[in-house]
């Protein structure tokens, strides 16, 4: 297929006006887009399908990472505490708590020490059980929406108060010659095995990962390269276990109960206490990295910080619509919201709902510390080798929204001139990953950010559409 960049890029270099079906020819076949150029003043310069639902990915992180700024605050952190009366010569006589919160952040290493700090008040045994409290998250840990397929993998994990290490263990598969050699770290409370076939993978020898209870998996099919593994953890609480169990006895910590999950928050005084980064640190991992597993456990939050009585993700959505409203008198009544971190492919979002959020980051003095924290065309974060913009490198911020079907992006361009415009792109319908459909989309985002940087829409195109 010839490329149409040339002939589009030809048109936006010389005072001539673009409309929707210049960019229309350069998408893969099926595919629609829908366009909103808005200025920080809330003036729609362009639209194109803005109000019309489809599915916004991960661009949803710019709803949940708004709402819990204005609901949760820049102060919040996650906070992971042991719980339980002081020892009395060495021994704790009733039950030990961990009360656990949902901290992504929150590694094995990090849980390592807060039993250090157990162990320098002179803790050397604990008479009763370790209590795992995770009661502040309820229901299901994943979304509606959550494609199976994804489940096994770290991007997907399981949104759990008791996550440890991201709810993510990594592992490799090396190729040695007509065979392969796993390397997965002995400390890793996981089990792993493979049947593999050395050859390319195929729709009739596809590569699959299964997994039985207590964390335990297994690869089948068709492979002929090394493959890093990112496996989700399918029980976070076994895990949790496992390894509070190595680490008790790694520090001669004697425990003469069991450990086990409890349902009802326990109340006891505070011991120790492990906090998270700020806010700030937390949402630049969720805007410039697209972190899902941060993502949503601030979601669930935000129900938690809005008094419901669930932390479900179907109440987080409740709450988050409800604080966007009240703070920005943004109404989001027709949005479909699953989650806090886009993965649901159920969720539904209009084009002019983003810009009109973005146009609250720039008129809202509130909003003002989020901008800094979105990843840079070329330089950061998920955007720093999106060559669709390479027009606007180092001109645009932005947050992208990117699965097998969708590609979005949600951000604010530097034009030529030196004025700032909202950009909201959402691409739908893409029927197939392959190398051509990629190359179009690149041409397609290139041709689109070098007329948005030039100004080159036409002034009467919402009416001519």
């Amino acid at each position: 297929m010839k490329s149409l960049l040339p002939l589009l890029l030809l048109l936006v270099a010389v005072p001539s006006w673009a409309d929707y079906r210049d960019f229309g020819q350069l998408l893969p076949k099926g595919s629609t887009f829908n366009l909103v150029l808005m200025s920080p003043e809330g003036q729609v310069e362009y639209s194109h399908g803005g109000d019309l639902l489809v599915p916004p990915a991960s661009t949803t992180k710019l709803l949940t990472a708004t709402a819990a700024w204005l609901s949760l605050g820049p102060e919040f952190r996650f906070h992971t505490q042991f719980l339980g009366t002081k020892p009395v010569n060495g021994v704790l006589a009733d039950d030990l708590v961990l009360r656990m919160s949902g901290d992504p952040t929150l590694s094995r290493s990090d849980l390592y020490r807060l039993l250090q700090q157990l162990q320098a008040l002179g803790v050397t045994r604990i008479r009763g059980d370790l209590l795992l409290d995770g009661s502040q998250f309820q229901g299901y840990t994943m979304a509606q929406g959550w494609p199976w397929d994804d489940l096994g993998i770290c991007f997907a994990a399981a949104s759990s108060a008791l996550m440890l290490d991201s709810g993510c263990a990594k592992a490799r598969l090396q190729r040695r010659e007509q065979s392969y050699r796993l390397e997965l770290a002995p400390w890793l409370p996981i089990a792993l095995s493979h049947q593999i076939t050395l050859a390319p993978p195929s729709p009739y020898c596809p590569l699959e990962l299964t997994h039985g209870g207590e964390n335990r998996y297994q690869l089948r099919g068709c492979f002929d390269k090394d493959l890093p593994l990112a496996i989700a953890i399918a029980d976070p609480e076994a895990y949790l276990t496992a390894v509070l169990t190595q680490q008790l006895a790694e520090l001669g910590i004697r425990l003469d109960g069991t450990i086990r999950a409890v349902t009802e928050p326990r109340q006891a005084p505070l011991l120790v206490e492990h906090r998270s980064v700020a806010l700030d640190k937390l949402l630049r991992r969720v805007l410039a990295d697209s972190n899902n597993q941060i993502s949503d456990s601030l979601f669930r939050h935000i129900a938690l910080a809005e008094g419901k009585p669930d932390s479900g993700f179907q109440a987080s959505a409740i709450a988050v619509k409800q604080v966007l409203l009240r703070e920005l008198a943004l109404p989001l009544g027709n949005v479909a919201l699953y989650d806090g971190s886009g993965l649901s492919r159920y969720n539904l979002i209009r084009a002019q709902d983003l810009a009109q959020l973005l146009r609250h980051w720039h008129q809202d003095e509130r909003l003002a510390p989020l901008l800094p924290l979105l990843p840079t065309a070329g330089q950061d974060g998920t955007l720093r080798r999106r060559a669709g913009l390479a027009p606007v490198t180092g001109q645009y911020r932005g947050k992208s929204g990117t699965f097998a079907q969708v590609r979005n992006l949600a951000g604010v361009v530097t034009r030529a001139d030196g004025s700032e415009l909202i950009v909201v792109q959402m691409v739908s319908g893409i029927a197939e990953d392959n190398d051509t459909n990629r190359r179009m989309l690149t041409e397609f985002e290139q041709a689109l950010y070098r007329c948005v940087q030039q100004s080159c829409f036409a002034d009467d195109a919402k009416e001519r559409i």
